[in-house]
């Protein structure tokens, strides 16, 4: 028996050893299994050697992982645009596999790219960002108030007068604290009611019309409400029994079953509907008939959000000639609820 207790013993400090390590090691693998959501409060650009020009008038981010051929696309589309002279930088956010692996072919064609317009930046990610990083962690705000920033993905081309609207509806609602952004799309698509999925059908007399619901092909958020935005995220987004599920809303559904299947951490557009939807917030979009035609087309390629197919059509017609009613835009455009009811300029409701 003392034999026994002696061998008892010696194993003790070992095996507490062993089970320190054995608790580590399951740590290591939670943190580095391959399709875990990287933490979106590690902000990895606090270390990162980000080149900021606070001359800038207009910052083009594009937002690009594995597809070379769309960056190469988009990025044609951006040439062609009209900047009227003015200081212009592109970034280019090339992000990382959840392996961490790079597509040398993406950075490359990045590198590659002659941007005649002004200032080019190449970032590769020293680790997988993942889509809500990529998108909320790649503006760092200038000393500039008037930088006007335009967020792309890389399955996007734009019209080449997307900059021209962009200057319009940012000096004409600059002082409207309900916008929160404005979208370049020119497709809206009810989120509520009997008519749900239907496009969002505004009279052509309107120009403009404010929707809470974003509009992520091409988006330029406005700055001092990005900024209450990201403020607003960082801090709710930590409590994790919290979930931004807006009532009546097909977005929360599409959000809630993306969360059962544990992919809930690619949707960063629910924060923002929440966001718009709790201090009455809205988005400014086209209204440019006939046809829906946007500042932006998207061309349905499959992707971590979408299960789309290449060599699909782009959806809906671009504005290719600017008008002289772009200059003036109503300071009052109507504002269109998730169910399709429009609240006219006389406050008077108007169902589509």
């Amino acid at each position: 028996m003392g034999l026994i207790r002696k061998l008892k013993l010696s194993w003790l400090p070992s095996s507490i050893l062993l089970g320190m390590f054995l608790c580590w090691y399951m740590l290591h693998l939670i943190h580095n299994t391959p399709g875990r959501d990287p933490d979106p409060h590690i902000d990895e650009l606090k270390n990162f050697p980000v080149l900021f020009d606070s001359s800038a008038q207009l910052r083009i981010i594009v937002l690009t992982y594995n597809r070379s051929k769309s960056l190469k696309r988009l990025f044609d589309s951006l040439l062609m645009a009209d900047y009227q002279g003015e200081r212009i930088v592109l970034d280019i956010w090339v992000d990382r596999s959840i392996n961490g692996e790079v597509h040398n072919e993406t950075v490359q064609v990045a590198n590659e790219l002659q941007f005649v317009h002004g200032e080019k930046n190449v970032y590769v990610r020293g680790q997988h960002a993942g889509i809500v990083n990529q998108w909320l962690r790649t503006w760092k705000f200038s000393d500039n108030p008037t930088e006007i920033c335009i967020i792309l993905e890389d399955d996007l081309t734009v019209s080449p007068v997307f900059y021209r609207w962009l200057k319009s509806v940012h000096t004409t609602y600059k002082d409207d604290d309900r916008i929160s952004g404005f979208t370049l799309q020119g497709v809206g698509s009810i989120y509520s009611g009997p008519s749900a999925l239907e496009n969002v059908n505004v009279s052509k007399k309107h120009l403009t019309y404010l929707y809470s619901m974003p509009g992520s092909w091409g988006f330029s958020p406005k700055l001092d409400q990005w900024k209450e935005f990201i403020t607003w995220w960082e801090k709710t987004s930590l409590d994790k029994s919290f979930h931004p599920l807006v009532p009546n809303n097909l977005a929360t559904v599409w959000y809630s079953e993306n969360r059962r299947q544990g992919n809930a951490q690619n949707i960063w557009t629910m924060w923002f509907i929440y966001f718009n939807w709790k201090f009455h917030k809205y988005v400014l979009y086209p209204n440019i008939q006939p046809k829906n035609q946007g500042f932006s087309n998207n061309w349905q390629e499959p992707g971590l959000n979408h299960y789309g197919h290449a060599g699909l059509p782009p959806t809906g017609p671009l504005v290719v000639k600017w008008l002289p009613e772009f200059d003036k835009l109503s300071p009052l455009p109507p504002i269109v609820f998730t169910n399709g009811t429009i609240l006219n300029e006389l406050n008077r409701k108007i169902t589509v």
